[in-house]
């Protein structure tokens, strides 16, 4: 069974990589949740591609197809996924997403506000540091 439940919310993952795998270029998805010790969640997306892809456009036709709850936070991009010898995808293979790979510049912060908020998100989101333009929400930020 691939439902899981994510802050409430009920999540089909088949259904994020039906989305994926019809996305022109993409030639295989899967998606994964990954549990932190902090109980929080966030869920993860490898990609096979046939063209050239980036993280940001797989992204943007993803939130016009799926609630925003639904939007992996990471996307890895692999030449191949690992397989079990029965074909299917072995998950415990699949790399650690690389928790910086969201952020697109990084901007620090220009104020003491700013500051401020850097680092109570740096704390929250258990992050290096933080972007001025980073999205709360796209870190695995929520209520």
């Amino acid at each position: 069974d691939q439902q899981v439940k994510i802050r409430g919310h009920r999540i089909e993952l088949e259904e994020i990589e039906k989305q994926l795998q019809e996305y022109p270029g993409v030639k295989d998805a899967v998606v994964v949740v990954d549990r932190r010790e902090s109980g929080d969640a966030s869920i993860n997306a490898y990609l096979v591609n046939r063209t050239q892809l980036s993280a940001g456009d797989v992204k943007a036709h993803l939130k016009k197809q799926l609630p925003a709850y639904m939007v992996p936070q990471t996307f890895t991009f692999l030449d191949e996924l690992p397989l079990t010898t029965n074909g299917k995808v072995n998950k415990r293979l699949l790399p650690k997403p690389e928790q910086d790979q969201i952020s697109q510049e990084w901007i620090g912060p220009r104020n003491e506000t700013e500051e401020t908020i850097a680092q109570i998100w740096s704390e929250i989101l258990g992050r290096k540091q933080v972007s001025i333009h980073d999205d709360f929400f796209d870190f695995g930020g929520h209520s």
